[in-house]
Parts: structure tokens; C-alpha cells; sequence
């Protein structure tokens, strides 16, 4: 059984590599080399066997408890010059994400003896965030915005056929939706820089594929969609594969949130697996 928590802090760094010199360090993270801030969102997910008597996996006093003394370590502080952990490496997204589970597992050890810290997520944009489960690798999670139009209708159906089947979907004159998709590549830690993916190489990657979709009505501008209904799941399908292509085994998962209340997803996790692609 797994239960999470979210919680906020504000904090100031530099991002830059002790390992390189400055020129360095300014070529590849710009003006993010200065001091500045970010408002951070922690989500921490906790596993373990639910209390035979109790009903919970932990008294939820203990687990605020636990993520509470994390963070209050961390808020309204300058992480380079404040905390002992970024003495030796550059103060990333990814390198924060992965001291906060330290420091959460370590907590935990005592406050909740019994449950596990399974992964922690940092939000330091809307946009963009880092996650890790206590391996090598981090997740590194980018989102990217397109405007497109389309026409859910099968050519081996009448209209009045799919009509009954696409409802208003079907309209010969299409739809369309602001669509959002979660990036999400999967990487070991380069500890010379830490970072598990060049943001600005993964940005020109990422939207010379989105581009494909942008500001097209898919079922009759992309020929994928001339043998495929343009179905959402047809659309991540075809998402996967272009991403795939960019990025190879770094592709570890994308969700594309065609309205606020329709998810679409696929990833290597195992419970992806034997779906068709």
C-alpha cells in the first residue's frame, strides 16, 4: 500500500558544478548560475503494510511530523551556502531531490520505523521536476503545451456508423483541445554536473516533436493518422514513438492530459507492458 504527502518550501541557490570552472558552468546552466529562488513542491511516497488494528500505515501525526523537519531544514535558506550538501556538487534539481530522500529516509528510521520512503518528486517550475526512488537514475520530467485539432471517425465506417460510435467526436468539421504532455526521461545521475538531462538539449529534442502535432488537425495532416483513427491513444502512440526516436532508452514515460479531466499514459513500468505501441 503506498500513501503520499506534499508539502511547500522556498529557497534560494546557484546553479553551478564545483567540478568545472566558471565559464563552464555559464556556458551550460546561463543565467541560472546566479543566485536565485524558487517556490519548491515536495510529494513523498510512503509504502508499507497497513496496521491490523489501527487501519493506517502510520500515525499521520508522525508522518507531518517527518516531512515537516525536512522541510523546515530547507525553507527560506540559501541551499549552496546554508546546507553542507552542496558543497561538493551542484545544487540541481536533481541533486535536491535526491538529498531530500536521504534526509527523509533518515528521519524515517525514526519516526516511522515501519514504512518505507519509496520516492520523492520536486516541482521546482510548473513545468519541470525531478524524482528519484533511491537509485542511481533520476527522473527528469519536462511538460510541453500544443494546440491541435482532429476528427475521431473510422474510413471503414459510414458516417451514420460513426456518428453512433465517435458521437459529437465525429464531427466532419473536427474538434480540438490545448493539450499537455508529461515528459519523462529516465537517467543516471552525471555526477560531474548533476543533472540526469541537459534542459536545453531536451527542450530543442522534445518540441522538434511536438511540432509534428502543433497547430494541425491530425487526422488530416499527419499521414500516421490517415491509417489510424486520431484517437488520444492514437496520438500517445505516435507521441511515443517520435519521443522514442529522440531520446532512445532514456524514454521511461509520457501522459498527455488531453482535457483537465482525460489522462492518457504509457512507460516502460511493467504494468505498461504487452500494451500494444
Amino acid at each position: 500500500m503506498r500513501i503520499g504527502r506534499r508539502t511547500l518550501f522556498s529557497a534560494a541557490h546557484r546553479t553551478a558544478s564545483p567540478h568545472v570552472s566558471a565559464d563552464e558552468n555559464r556556458a551550460r546552466f546561463g543565467v541560472c548560475t546566479r543566485t536565485h529562488g524558487h517556490n519548491y513542491v515536495l510529494t513523498t511516497t510512503f509504502g508499507g503494510a497497513r496496521h491490523p488494528e489501527f487501519g493506517w500505515l502510520a500515525h499521520p501525526d508522525h508522518l507531518d511530523t517527518l516531512v515537516e523537519t525536512v522541510r523546515r531544514e530547507f525553507d527560506h535558506c540559501h541551499l549552496n551556502d546554508d546546507l553542507p550538501y552542496f558543497r561538493n556538487q551542484a545544487a540541481t534539481t536533481e541533486t535536491i531531490v535526491g538529498v531530500l530522500f536521504d534526509r527523509l529516509r533518515e528521519e524515517a528510521a525514526t519516526l516511522v520505523p515501519d514504512i518505507a520512503v519509496l520516492r520523492a518528486e520536486l516541482a521546482e517550475l510548473p513545468d519541470f521536476r525531478a524524482a528519484t526512488e533511491g537509485e542511481p537514475w533520476r527522473d527528469f520530467i519536462r511538460e510541453y503545451t500544443f494546440s491541435a485539432a482532429h476528427r475521431m471517425a473510422n474510413p471503414n465506417l459510414s458516417e451514420a456508423e460513426n456518428r453512433r460510435l465517435y458521437g459529437k467526436c465525429a464531427n466532419p468539421h473536427g474538434h480540438g483541445h490545448s493539450y499537455r504532455v508529461v515528459l519523462t526521461l529516465r537517467a543516471p545521475l552525471d555526477e560531474r554536473w548533476g543533472i540526469a538531462a541537459d534542459l536545453v538539449e531536451t527542450d530543442r529534442a522534445a518540441q522538434a516533436v511536438i511540432e509534428q502535432v502543433a497547430f494541425k488537425r491530425l487526422d488530416a495532416d499527419i499521414p500516421f493518422f490517415q491509417t489510424h483513427v486520431a484517437t488520444t491513444e492514437n496520438l500517445l502512440t505516435y507521441l511515443w514513438n517520435a519521443f522514442a526516436h529522440a531520446f532512445g532508452e532514456r524514454l521511461h514515460h509520457i501522459a498527455i492530459w488531453e482535457t483537465p479531466n482525460n489522462l492518457f499514459e504509457y512507460g516502460r513500468a511493467p504494468h505498461f507492458q504487452g500494451a500494444e505501441k
